[in-house]
């Protein structure tokens, strides 16, 4: 759980938005997911997602679940780059949809106060983006919860790519 504010860009190539940016929406992140849905349309948009990590969770092998990603994204932790999957730019590329894993690096979380920021594409394919679930927690235990107790919970993306292991 934590707060969300999402800010469109005109400009592919925008830097992240200062905390007082006219355009800035703010929404709830809950624990089904975004208290309503994104403002968005195509485009990119620059997303902040501030929460507390507990200094157990700081020491572990910490990872993020991302249950409905965006088309394409650039994602840092407290400054530090710790992923990305597709090109957000002019001329992008998107990534299939379904849940994203982005593991993160020893010394990225902090015990208390984190900001996940992410720079993302919407280029029409995830009308959801989003929408579900954000997940942090260690590693192992978020790669059981999308092949384990994931089944139809994560959209058409997952789906898939369960079909295609069976």
């Amino acid at each position: 759980a934590g707060e969300l504010d999402i800010v469109m860009c005109e400009d592919p190539g925008c830097p992240p938005p200062d905390e007082g940016d006219p355009r800035r929406v703010r929404l709830s992140l809950r624990p089904s997911g975004l208290d309503r849905a994104l403002p968005h349309t195509e485009g990119v948009g620059w997303v902040r997602l501030r929460f507390r990590a507990t200094a157990a969770l700081a020491s572990e092998e910490p990872a993020i679940l991302i249950t409905r990603p965006a088309d394409a994204d650039e994602i840092h932790l407290n400054g530090i780059r710790i992923g990305g999957e597709g090109v957000v730019a002019e001329r992008f590329v998107t990534v299939p949809a379904g849940p994203r894993l982005v593991a993160v690096p020893h010394g990225a979380i902090r015990a208390g106060a984190n900001t996940l920021s992410m720079k993302v594409l919407f280029a029409g394919k995830n009308a959801g983006a989003l929408d579900g679930p954000i997940y942090l927690g260690e590693r192992d235990r978020l790669v059981a919860r999308v092949t384990v107790e994931g089944r139809g919970r994560y959209g058409d993306g997952q789906r898939r790519a369960r079909r295609r292991r069976d």
